[in-house]
């Protein structure tokens, strides 16, 4: 070896951080100079457990099947997992009509703007976009049925 290099043990300095950097010794002092592994935190949404009082009577089960059959004909769910997202439905209209409801003030009519408004301030940017399309392309099949039927 040439006089300019130190021999190592195999372990150069970035393998000497590495080793140091993710070392979980719990004996290390805070001045011993041991980086300790952090924990991840842990996510603060929880699923929901339980429904709304009003909402108990209500039941989503039968469309959700429906829509996995148009989107995914051959997958099928669980019956837990069919109850579980039965809970989130239920969850997210109340969240989204408690949002409506405080924005709606001394006003006795729910209008679409309302509901964007409470949207806007649940759900991310994409998934507003997507609801009001669909919302959208609903109420012009209603008003194209309505028309015909006068």
């Amino acid at each position: 070896m040439s006089s300019s290099r130190k021999a190592t043990d195999g372990a150069g300095p970035s393998d000497q951080k590495h080793s140091t950097r993710y070392t979980a010794n719990t004996e290390a002092g805070p001045s011993s100079g041991v980086k300790r592994r952090r924990r991840r935190p842990k996510l603060k949404f929880q699923f929901p457990t339980s429904v709304p009082k009003n909402m108990q009577d209500v039941k989503f089960d039968t469309y959700i099947k429906k829509v996995l059959k148009k989107v995914k004909p051959r997958i099928k769910m669980a019956g837990p997992s069919i109850k579980l997202m039965d809970i989130i439905m239920k969850d997210t209209l109340h969240h989204i009509a408690t949002e409506a409801k405080g924005k709606m003030g001394r006003r006795k009519t729910l209008k679409p703007k309302i509901i964007m408004k409470a949207l806007k301030k649940i759900m991310s940017k994409n998934l507003v976009q997507r609801a009001h399309e669909h919302g959208q392309r609903a109420l012009d099949r209603y008003e194209a049925k309505t028309k015909r039927r006068r």
